[in-house]
This record gives structure tokens, C-alpha cells and sequence, in this order.
């Protein structure tokens, strides 16, 4: 609140400092032109005598006299005209913060004098709110109304989403014939390559007997 207090003190001022600068800044070029002038009357003057030197730096030195007041008054209003423009600023933000500060009082003043619409920014129908009953007969009314209202069983039932059933494929038996077939056909055509192999091979040599029987055998022959 300070802030803003001074914010407003400073652009009361802003008008009356912009006038006081403008006139010091004229105040000083006038001076410093008439100084300008005066030191090149001087110096013509100075150059019709016999003694040139010594009179020219005199009239720089009265002329250099002049103008450093000058030179300091000017950066003496620059600066001044520096602070009041950081002055005029600080006013600007002063304003839209106090701008700001009393758009939000008055939101949350309104808000707090606003019904409560919670149920309708939902999209909830408002229930009435229904009175106690002190006895079980009266509350038959009520189920016979909450009865009516509610839809029928049929209507129930026809809402209900129905169940999906795949349509029958008429290719189905065929392919399954078709199975069936290749197999037993890759089932005999391994079955005949087996028996073509085998009758390829050449009979198996027989045993060879061993040496101590031959000669039992022989011996029981003669017998």
C-alpha cells in the first residue's frame, strides 16, 4: 500500500518535474550559446592584437568557466529526468498490481456469494430431497411409484446386447475330409517306401557255427 502511495505521489509530480526539466534544459543551452558567442567574438577580437596567444587563453579560460557549471547543472537534469522516468514505471506496475489485486477481490467476493451449482456444472439431475416416513404404510405409495417408473422386464431384456453367433461355414466338412485324406496318403506312401527298401536289401549270411559242434554233430550223424 506504501508503494502505491508513492506511485501516486510520483505521478502527481511527473507532470510539474517534466516542466521543470524542460525549462533547465533551455536555461543551459541558452547560457552555453551566448557563452559559445561570446568566445568567438573574443578570440576575433584577439586576433587584431599583437599578442595573439596570451588573449586567446584567456577567453578559453572565462569560456571554460562558463560552461562547466553549465555541463554540470545539464547532467544534474539528466539525472533527475532518469529517477522520474524509474519513478513513472514503478507507478505503471504499482497500478495494474493494485488493478489486479482488486479485480481478484471482487472474483473471490462473488464467488463466495454464489450458490452452490455443483450438481449442475456435473450434469446430475437434482433429486428432491424426500420426507421421512414414521410408519412402513405410508411407504408403500412411494415403491408402487418407484415400481411404475422403472421400465419393464421386457424392455430390459431387449436392451441387453445379444450374444454373437459365428455363421456356419459349409466348407468346414470338406476340409476337414480333405485332412483326413492326406494324411492316410502321406501315411501309405511312407509305409510303401519302407517295403521297397526292404526288399532292396540282400538276405542276411547266416550264423557261423561254432568249431566244438560241428564234429558232435558229425560224430551223432554216424551213429
Amino acid at each position: 500500500m506504501r508503494l502505491f502511495a508513492l506511485a501516486l505521489i510520483a505521478l502527481t509530480l511527473s507532470p510539474l518535474a517534466q516542466a521543470a526539466a524542460s525549462d533547465d534544459k533551455k536555461r543551459i543551452a541558452e547560457a552555453r550559446a551566448k557563452a559559445d558567442a561570446d568566445l568567438a567574438a573574443e578570440e576575433a577580437e584577439c586576433r587584431t592584437r599583437f599578442a595573439v596567444t596570451p588573449c586567446l587563453l584567456d577567453a578559453r579560460e572565462k569560456h571554460r568557466a562558463i560552461v562547466e557549471p553549465l555541463r554540470r547543472d545539464e547532467l544534474t537534469v539528466d539525472e533527475r529526468e532518469r529517477r522520474q522516468r524509474a519513478a513513472d514505471r514503478l507507478g505503471h506496475l504499482s497500478r495494474k498490481a493494485e488493478a489486479a489485486r482488486v479485480a481478484a477481490s471482487a472474483a473471490d467476493a462473488t464467488a463466495a456469494s454464489a450458490p452452490d451449482v455443483s450438481d449442475v456444472t456435473t450434469g446430475k439431475p437434482l433429486l428432491p430431497i424426500r420426507p421421512r416416513l414414521r410408519s412402513g404404510s405410508a411407504s408403500e405409495p412411494i415403491a408402487g411409484v418407484d415400481a411404475a417408473s422403472a421400465p419393464p422386464a421386457q424392455t430390459r431384456r431387449a436392451h441387453k446386447p445379444k450374444r454373437l453367433t459365428p455363421a456356419p461355414d459349409p466348407q468346414a466338412a470338406q476340409r476337414a475330409e480333405d485332412r483326413v485324406r492326406q494324411a492316410e496318403e502321406r501315411r501309405a506312401r511312407v509305409l510303401a517306401r519302407n517295403a521297397e527298401r526292404n526288399a532292396k536289401k540282400p538276405p542276411a549270411a547266416p550264423l557261423p557255427v561254432p568249431a566244438g559242434a560241428a564234429p558232435a554233430a558229425a560224430s551223432g550223424a554216424s551213429r
